[in-house]
């Protein structure tokens, strides 16, 4: 009866073992993916606009934008 839950044991003990370690090859498989495709939209954004920047927003446009923040602060914060 001891040694069958020892083998149980063991072998639950494997799986959770075998599971993680794949789990973990995975997760650098994805990680190591996911780095080279944004290193080369990286080098492509370069290559492709090197040149080109976006346009600075006029201080127009900013007090505009910070006009439309406070009113909505100022209505969030009433209705509180």
């Amino acid at each position: 009866m001891v040694i069958s839950g020892l083998k149980l044991m063991a072998m639950g003990m494997g799986v959770v073992f075998v599971y993680l370690v794949v789990m973990i090859v995975l997760i650098q498989f994805i990680a190591t993916l996911l780095r080279t495709a944004a290193l080369s939209e990286e080098n492509e954004q370069k290559t492709n606009g090197a040149g080109s920047r976006k346009p600075a927003v006029d201080k127009q446009d900013k007090s505009k934008l910070v006009a439309v923040i406070s009113a909505a602060v100022e209505t969030h914060r009433s209705k509180s």
